[in-house]
């Protein structure tokens, strides 16, 4: 019998790509925290050194960045389709209005 991880956000479309990267690439992250399918459970010791292993891993063949880009470039491609979509511009004009406050109060 198989598991799968739901991992909260927008699905289909430009969104497809950017999911099955993060997917693909914290398996092996998380089989690194799994135990065995034996009887015994590693040490914990062992388990955090399998994980900081394939973290390690993980960083130097550039998954991170690779998953990032990912989803900036599904966001863009997004938003292109539907400038209103996520309520972006809203969040954003309100977080300027607060920033402008903020900044326009502080005493010096």
């Amino acid at each position: 019998m198989g598991t799968s991880t739901r991992y909260p956000g927008p699905r289909g479309g430009p969104w497809i790509r950017p999911r099955g990267s993060l997917t693909r690439s914290i398996t092996p992250l998380r089989q690194a925290g799994s135990t065995t399918q034996s009887a015994a459970r590693p040490p914990r010791q062992d388990v955090d050194t399998a994980i900081r292993t394939a973290v390690r891993k993980w960083q130097r063949e550039g998954k991170p960045e690779e998953v990032a880009e990912a989803f900036v470039d599904a966001l863009r491609s997004e938003l292109r389709a539907d400038p209103t979509a996520f309520d972006l511009v809203e969040v954003s004009a309100r977080a300027g209005r607060r920033l402008v406050l903020q900044r326009h109060f502080v005493i010096s």
